[in-house]
Parts: C-alpha cells; structure tokens; sequence
C-alpha cells in the first residue's frame, strides 16, 4: 500500500496484442496516480471497453438462454457479490466454459471427472 501512495507512475501496462487498445486504455485509467485526473467509478463504468463488454455480453445472454439450474447460479453469484451485475454473467460464462472443456476433456473416456481432478 505504500507504494501506491508514493509512486510518480501506473504498473506496467499489459504487452500490445494481450488486450485491445479499448482495453489498455481502461487499465491505464484505473492506474492514473493523480487522484484528481484518475476517472471516477461511474466515468470509468461508461469506459468505451466496458460498454462494449456490457453490449457482448447481453448479446450472447439474447442468443444463449439460460437453463433454470444456470439462472439460479447467476442470482447466486450476484447476492454473493452484492449485486455485483457483472458477478452473474461471468459466473454463468465460466460454469459454460467448464461444462464444454468437461465435453472436449480425453479424461472423459477414461472415466476420470474434471471436477475430480486435485490441483493441491
């Protein structure tokens, strides 16, 4: 924390082609050391990258309903990050993201669950 204080300029910015110049540009107004040129929360929600997030991602949620189950876990994620109305549809992404590497897994003809698997 006392770095953040003290410091005269941003963390290293992600390499060029890791994010889109939207994208960049939005870390980069996160990071301005000047608290009274640093965008505020509301300015940087209407950030030209997040609207496009925002528009993508009600996009897919038009063409790809949810099932009940997959609802439930959006709700779920929302009232665990206190209405938090990004936490939904990256939980429901990430359960769907799973659900098709689970599909696509050689661990699947063995027998053997993803979910089952230890990572410790």
């Amino acid at each position: 924390m006392f770095h953040i204080g003290v410091a005269t300029q941003h963390p290293p910015l992600p390499e060029p082609g890791t994010f889109s110049d939207q994208g960049i540009s939005f870390i980069k107004s996160c990071l301005t050391i000047d608290p009274m040129k640093r965008p505020s929360a509301t300015e940087l929600l209407n950030h030209p990258w997040l609207v496009a997030c925002r528009d993508m991602i009600q996009m897919y949620e038009e063409s790809h309903p949810a099932t009940d189950e997959e609802e439930a876990l959006a709700t779920a994620a929302e009232e665990e990050y206190n209405g938090a109305t990004m936490a939904g549809p990256a939980a429901l992404f990430h359960e769907r993201e799973a659900a098709r590497l689970r599909e696509r897994s050689p661990s699947s003809d063995l027998g053997t669950s993803i979910d089952s698997l230890s990572y410790s």
